[in-house]
């Protein structure tokens, strides 16, 4: 079963923001006058976290991590304004870049 955790000021989703399934938290955030703000993060069922990220005025703004199952990282990344941007790494299982990606504005740029 799904429980999210909640807080409204005026109307508008404002504080914590926890997501338990099966009593389990698997994604937890902040909002701020109804907006995502700062990190939020996500688990996978085993506890470990399956990513990081950070918003701000309701943006994916700055770094962005993902995270095999395992707890190895997968992919680093930045954002601004919801859209790739600067050098994205991915990783194999053990810990090699398998590819590096570079974005300006969401495309690939070289």
């Amino acid at each position: 079963m799904k429980k999210i955790i909640k807080k409204f000021t005026d109307g508008k989703l404002d504080g914590r923001y926890l997501v338990y399934l099966d009593g389990q938290l698997i994604e937890r955030g902040k909002y701020e006058f109804g907006k995502k703000e700062r990190i939020w993060i996500r688990y996978y069922k085993n506890g470990n976290i399956k990513s990081e990220r950070y918003y701000y005025n309701d943006k994916l703004s700055d770094f962005y991590n993902f995270y095999y199952p395992t707890g190895e990282i997968f992919v680093t990344g930045e954002f601004s304004e919801n859209k790739r941007i600067e050098v994205w790494k991915f990783y194999d299982k053990n810990k090699k870049i398998k590819m590096i990606r570079k974005y300006s504005m969401d495309k690939e740029s070289g």
